[in-house]
């Protein structure tokens, strides 16, 4: 057997501008927004790298290797088991900077939906194995598994009675993983809170599916509309996922990438525009040249916004396609 490595040789934390494509991840990579772009053990390309540049990402952990030698400082080269518990010892000291240990949880923000969250009830002995404390800087209710909706994202991670993560914090919970959550016994699960303006009101509660082969997109834009009081039913990475599950949804938003590998994201519009009259249609790229708007538009969407998007951006376009007189009239 070979001489066991240390933890100071398997990973080490680097900026983000010495990464190249090729490194592995030691660790998930958060955005700015506390959405996990990456998950541990990824190989990360060139444009994985630029990814974490534009979501504000400023150092990642990385499996270490000979050949990243070439590319440190010689004081960087050789990681040690005290860098890399002093690194730790930062991000710690700068999580505490945000939350001070003497404060107390926020209680959960009210809501003028129907849905109405359930005060704590003592935990199974299942729960107390399965489910940790909830994390301080994330505002969350316990709310019965019986009142919970595909869309709602997940404040916390729930485990099995072994310690194995059954569904990690912060997933948008789709209809399967619900449904699997009751067939283990779970009764409740700490659900992800947050204010939403009263401006949004007119998106509160309408269902969306995003369709885009890109994982850290898709979560990401779901985690924003998670914020604009919409629920993702549907995270899809394919056309042929899309034309499928909007049939059963029937969602008022679907937001597709125009480039997708099979169906492409206009064919997908034009299938389902038909057949879907009650559906918003709202196409995406990172292309934003004039042909590739048109074209989108001609599809059959009823409107087109160019990666990366802001939260300043998507707003009033999703406010346009559901205005507050329509959301008004619909609850009549």
């Amino acid at each position: 057997m070979g001489e066991k490595k240390q933890i100071g040789e398997l990973g080490r934390k680097l900026p983000v501008d010495k990464l190249i494509a090729g490194d592995k991840l030691f660790d998930e990579v958060r955005g700015n927004t506390g959405g996990q772009l990456f998950m541990a053990g990824e190989v990360i390309s060139e444009n994985d790298i630029k990814t974490m540049k534009n979501f504000g990402v400023e150092n990642a952990w990385v499996y270490f290797s000979d050949d990243m030698k070439t590319r440190l400082e010689p004081s960087e080269s050789s990681p040690t088991f005290q860098t890399i518990f002093d690194d730790i010892e930062k991000d710690i000291d700068s999580l505490r900077g945000a939350v001070s240990p003497q404060s107390k949880l926020e209680p959960p923000a009210v809501s003028t939906s129907k849905t109405t969250f359930e005060a704590p009830t003592p935990a199974t002995p299942f729960q107390q194995q399965s489910q940790k404390k909830t994390k301080q800087f994330v505002r969350s209710a316990k709310m019965k598994i019986d009142k919970v909706v595909a869309g709602m994202a997940l404040a916390e991670e729930v485990r099995s009675i072994s310690g194995a993560i059954i569904i990690a914090a912060d997933t948008i919970l789709s209809q399967d993983q619900i449904d699997r959550l009751v067939e283990l016994g779970i009764t409740s699960v700490f659900i992800e809170t947050c204010d939403i303006p009263k401006e949004l009101d007119p998106l509160r509660k309408k269902t969306v599916i995003v369709v885009d082969d890109s994982l850290f997109f898709r979560h990401m834009f779901a985690k924003m509309l998670y914020r604009m009081g919409m629920l993702v039913c549907g995270e899809l990475k394919s056309g042929e996922e899309a034309i499928n599950s909007a049939l059963i949804y029937k969602p008022d938003l679907l937001v597709v990438d125009i480039h997708l590998p099979g169906i492409d994201g206009r064919d997908v519009i034009k299938k389902l525009r038909p057949r879907l009259p009650n559906t918003k249609f709202l196409a995406v790229s990172s292309h934003k040249d004039r042909d590739t708007i048109i074209e989108s538009l001609k599809s059959g969407a009823h409107d087109f916004i160019a990666k990366p998007i802001q939260w300043d951006t998507l707003k009033p376009r999703l406010l346009k396609l559901f205005p507050a007189d329509q959301a008004a009239s619909s609850q009549r």
